[in-house]
């Protein structure tokens, strides 16, 4: 607004007994109890202000107005009493909310939280469940495991670059990203790490986007920031514990299955294996031994061949038995990452629900 537009509006705030007078501003009467007056349409408004203003009968000459500020609590009482304090004494006051209209509150931002709830119990799978099959079920070492799986963060790094703007979209489509990658891993074709790239970009991706955008929507307009940051902190906490709750019977079910459609497929690897029947016996009995010992974990068959000499024979008789152990493994995985798929996409459903509140 111009100096000239700001003085002819400064002529148009309500007065004391002919509030109903002002011409082209619409004005809302607050409780009987308050003479301000919500005074609209000034000007572009970019900032979803609202302003309350009154203007005394005993206006002082030259005319002075003074804009009360609120804090960090909003406009409250006593900037109320304040402002018609000041109006008693013959200024114009002018009372600026900047908090209400842009949707400051002090309850929790249940939809986007609710959302980044679901979104952490998926990405339980994504960060826990992936680096146990790298190092447990394919038998990759620590340090390779973990320059495997940093292929996520760094495509977290990434996703700014898509250019989605709002955070129901970012929310939105990055929970879909999580959901797709999450699929793709439980629909890996072999047993390689290589496999796992593609759809960790995809996840990485929808981390960055949605993790980011519902953390910012559930701190928007709310006060006092250092409580509803804790609300984000516990619901990312609480969506680990549930993707734990959920995760770990399915993965423990199938981990079961899988071990013993292994042995009976080992059982058949060894007995049309090309050696003697004593070694035949020798290594089922080895084999059973190794896969007890593991106690419901993913078993190390090398150990079955390590004090033995090995033949061409007894090395197709290993290599055999680990691919089937890499079959196992990768299946038993299966089941938990479709699951925290659909967590994800749960995740989704809240966002797109909710998307006005998140919008805000």
């Amino acid at each position: 607004m111009s100096l000239a537009d700001n003085i002819d509006f400064l002529k148009r705030l309500p007065k004391a007994g002919r509030i109903g007078g002002m011409t082209g501003h619409a004005r809302t009467r607050l409780p009987a109890r308050s003479p301000l007056v919500e005074v609209r349409q000034f000007g572009t408004n970019p900032g979803a202000l609202r302003m309350f203003a009154f203007v005394p009968d005993n206006l002082q000459q030259p005319r002075a107005l003074v804009v009360v500020l609120h804090g960090c609590d909003g406009v409250g009482r006593h900037y109320r009493e304040w402002a018609l304090e000041l109006a008693s004494w013959g200024y114009v006051a002018l009372l600026v909310d900047s908090f209400r209209p842009r949707g400051f509150a002090r309850h929790p931002h249940l939809p986007a939280l609710s959302a980044l709830t679901l979104l952490s119990a998926a990405l339980t799978a994504a960060l826990f469940l992936l680096v146990l099959l790298l190092v447990e079920g394919w038998r990759l070492e620590p340090l390779a495991a973990a320059v495997i799986v940093s292929v996520m963060p760094a495509a977290a790094f990434a996703a700014p670059r898509l250019g989605l703007r709002g955070p129901v979209a970012e929310a939105g489509v990055g929970s879909l990203l999580v959901a797709g990658g999450l699929l793709a891993l439980g629909l890996l074709p072999g047993a390689s790490p290589w496999w796992t790239v593609p759809p960790q970009i995809l996840i990485g991706l929808g981390l960055g986007l949605a993790v980011t955008a519902l953390t910012h929507a559930a701190l928007a307009g709310r006060s006092p920031q250092a409580i509803h940051g804790g609300w984000t902190i516990a619901a990312r906490h609480l969506g680990v514990v549930l993707g734990l709750i959920v995760l770990v019977p399915i993965f423990q079910a199938d981990l079961d299955h899988e071990r013993n459609q292994a042995l009976q497929a080992g059982t058949a690897i060894v007995l049309d294996a090309n050696v003697s029947p004593s070694v035949k016996i020798g290594v089922a009995r080895d084999v059973v031994a190794v896969v007890d010992a593991a106690d419901r974990r993913i078993p190390d068959i090398n150990k079955a061949f390590a004090h033995r000499k090995m033949t061409p024979a007894l090395e197709a008789v290993r290599s055999g038995l680990l691919d089937e152990l890499d079959r196992a493994a990768t299946h038993a995985f299966s089941r938990s990452f479709l699951a925290a798929a659909a967590l994800a996409l749960l995740s989704l459903i809240v966002v797109l629900v909710g998307r006005r509140e998140i919008e805000l």
